[in-house]
């Protein structure tokens, strides 16, 4: 823009105006078409959407129907719409059978007739379509026109999975006449717009001539006194204006020198109290090499006066040693010689070790002086306290130390836990995948080459959709939608082999992280034999229940858990009295005349299988209490554990084992009764005492009731009556 400054600003301020307004209104009108282009492609692409769905509805109907004129006429009706270029319907084998323009009717269609879209193959798009069965829109690449592409069922097959003759609807909707309408319009509004700023443009600039250029006179007249040294001058501009600001500006700035001059004695004095009020040591000498100023830190350092030296003296008088902290400086060394020489010092390492004072450890930091013309007029040096700072770093170090020797050890666990790692990897017997947001594969562990048949690098040149068998390729897509939104995912599928062999997997999914980029791991596992053994199991299952329906023993399958019975043979709904829909709401202890705690015990024993044969009491349903005896045990019935359990009434024989019982009770109390002696008994001839084994003489009746059950009531005979007492006066008959 540097040529604009050849003119003045009443004749470049316009063009630059003028040349705006062109700009503005040319990148308006482009951006607006881009904007109303793709705003037309999109209505165009919903209404196109809508029509084609109506259409696809009343085709599918007609086919039905085998209503074929139906069809021409329906096709044959989109003509009528001036923006449709064609309209036709091709079969399954790619003929048209149907258009706007008869000369179409049974030609085969090419990949021209169909539009240039953006695919390259639009015969293999189509097909993925008629999978699909849905329909789709796509904009041709000059971008001119719409192309509808919409599958229609010809016929039905009701075995299949989906209808197995499936068309395509075609239909070639123009944009040229809503685009060119679009282009008139938007032409028309930017031609007013222009126009409009051109007519405020010039209004601008006309005030811009009128009112501003005698205020910038004033304004460079001013400039140029000030200029030439005059401090007194002053445009006396004012308002809210730019040019009155800028006046303002340069009159306030002309104000400040005239006081700028007045504060520098001030300044130079605050800057003397400054300088002895800062934390850092600050030291000056002249050009001579003579100490000219300290501030008070300075002199806080080595507890000294300011005393006016030359540079030979000052390491020796002011204690000044290298960074040992054991080296007396030399003069060469001292950090305000070297600025004094016009070496520029950055924080050079010393050490003040004062006599009778602590020792510091300094930075110093210093530059040599000059006037504005160069001449030298001396050297300043400032040294800043780093004694606290050097502590804190030795701390650190040692903390330092402590923190690699900890992060040395975390490796060690980081590399062990990476070889655990890559060893179950590589050992898990379960099929491992690892693979990209797309799903392909970068890395497959060893289980999954094996029972693949792939190697690693065939593996990686494939994606996870190719191992699925097509029948199961859905359950990929719930695979992903899973993964996007819960972040795990659970199925079952039939995988394929690289010899083509399918097996059935069970996959369980998960996404992870890796270097900011989203992975999805999968673990299949080869479900083959647990599938084979599912179906032995509906089979031995449908073998149970015909053995179960038809056995006239009585049968019940009982919830072990709840004590609910779950099914009865014909046999135990006869046996019980109750009907089917009866005792299947009923629970065996219902049935059983034990307590329910009692029934609960026996039936963990024969589920744990401790025991598996039981007797109780079972109440019929007219009341009538029967002793049966059941045996029972665990089966496995629609994946549920339940209790088989096989009763016989037992009424009968329990009667007569009773019988027997009792029988035998009698019999043993009559033995019991009949206790004798046998056997030699020693006697005494007098006496009539017996002696027994341990050699002791035993009254007889004491011996007798000891070794029997006899016992013995004590008497006497006639006989010895009268021996006894025949002469006594009381005993006379």
């Amino acid at each position: 823009m540097r040529f604009l400054n050849r003119w003045p600003i009443r004749t470049t301020t316009p063009l630059l105006l003028f040349f705006s307004i062109f700009v503005i209104g040319t990148f308006s009108w482009i951006y607006s078409i881009s904007f109303k282009n793709e705003e037309i492609e999109r209505e165009a692409r919903y209404e196109l959407t809508g029509k084609m769905t109506s259409i696809q509805g009343r085709l599918n109907s007609y086919f039905r129907q085998n209503y074929i004129e139906g069809i021409q006429k329906e096709i044959s009706a989109t003509g009528f719409d001036r923006n449709v270029i064609t309209a036709f319907f091709i079969d399954e084998q790619n003929r048209i059978i149907a258009a706007t323009r008869l000369a179409m009717k049974g030609k085969r269609v090419t990949s021209s007739t169909l539009g240039a879209v953006e695919h390259e193959n639009i015969f293999a798009y189509l097909e993925k379509l008629k999978d699909r069965m849905t329909g789709s829109v796509e904009l041709t690449r000059d971008r001119q026109a719409l192309i509808g592409y919409f599958p229609v069922s010809i016929g039905e097959n009701k075995k299949e999975l989906r209808p197995f003759r499936v068309g395509i609807l075609c239909l070639h909707y123009d944009l040229r006449f809503l685009n060119a309408s679009a282009h008139r319009t938007l032409t028309a509004h930017t031609m007013v717009y222009s126009v409009f700023l051109l007519f405020v443009s010039l209004f601008l600039w006309l005030y811009f001539h009128f009112t501003m250029t005698k205020r910038v006179t004033i304004l460079i007249r001013t400039a140029g006194r000030f200029a030439a040294g005059d401090h007194l001058a002053q445009s006396g501009l004012t308002g809210q204006d730019e040019i009155a600001k800028v006046g303002e500006a340069l009159d306030k700035m002309i104000l400040e020198r005239r006081q700028a001059e007045a504060a520098l004695i001030k300044e130079q004095a605050f800057s003397k109290t400054v300088l002895e009020n800062i934390e850092d040591g600050i030291a000056v000498c002249d050009g001579e090499g003579v100490l000219s100023f300290f501030n008070r830190a300075f002199r806080e350092f080595h507890g000294l006066p300011e005393k006016p030296l030359p540079a030979e003296k000052w390491a020796e008088y002011y204690d000044l040693y290298l960074a040992d902290g054991k080296t007396m400086m030399k003069k060469k060394d001292i950090p305000l010689f070297r600025a004094l020489r016009g070496e520029h010092v950055h924080e050079v390492e010393m050490v003040i070790a004062p006599k009778k004072g602590e020792k510091r450890i300094l930075l110093a930091s210093g530059q040599s002086l000059a006037d504005p013309y160069g001449k030298r007029l001396g050297a300043v040096v400032s040294m800043h306290d780093i004694t606290a700072r050097k502590q804190a770093e030795e701390e650190l170090r040692h903390h330092r130390e402590d923190l690699e020797a900890l992060v040395m050890k975390r490796t060690e666990e980081l590399s062990e836990s990476e070889a655990r790692y890559q060893n179950v990897f590589e050992t898990i017997p379960d099929s491992f995948f690892i693979a990209d947001s797309n799903g392909n594969i970068l890395e497959a562990n060893p289980a999954a080459c094996q029972t693949y048949g792939y190697s690693l690098e065939e593996f990686k040149r494939l994606n996870a959709l190719s191992l699925i068998s097509p029948e199961f390729r859905s359950v990929y897509k719930e695979y992903l939608e899973s993964l996007s939104t819960s972040g795990t995912f659970f199925g079952e599928t039939i995988d394929i082999r690289k010899d083509r062999s399918c097996f059935h997997t069970e996959v369980s999914g998960t996404t992870i992280f890796f270097k900011g980029e989203k992975r999805l791991v999968a673990i299949v596992r080869d479900v083959s034999e647990r599938k084979q053994a599912e179906t032995a199991l509906k089979e031995s299952e449908l073998l149970y229940k015909a053995l179960f329906k038809k056995n006239r023993s009585v049968m019940l399958l009982i919830d072990p858990d709840t004590a609910d019975i779950v099914d009865a043979n014909p046999s135990a709904c006869s046996y019980y009295g109750y009907s089917k829909k009866r005792i299947t709401r009923m629970k065996i202890s219902d049935i059983n005349a034990l307590s329910k705690g009692d029934v609960s015990s026996e039936m963990r024993k024969a589920e744990s299988e401790q025991r598996h044969y039981f007797n109780f009491c079972h109440r019929l349903a007219s009341g009538a209490i029967h002793d049966v005896e059941v045996y029972s045990g665990p089966v496995k019935v629609g994946g549920r554990s339940l209790l088989c359990s096989i009763v016989h009434d037992i009424s009968k024989r329990k009667a007569s084992e009773n019988e027997r019982e009792r029988l035998i009770d009698k019999l043993q109390t009559a033995l019991d009764e009949i206790k004798t002696l046998k056997g030699i008994v020693p006697i005494c001839a007098n006496c009539k005492k017996i002696r027994d084994d341990k050699g002791y003489w035993n009254l007889l009746e004491s011996y007798i009731e000891k070794y029997s059950e006899a016992s013995f009531s004590h008497g006497m005979c006639p006989e010895c009556s009268d021996k006894l007492y025949g002469h006594e006066n009381w005993y006379k008959k």
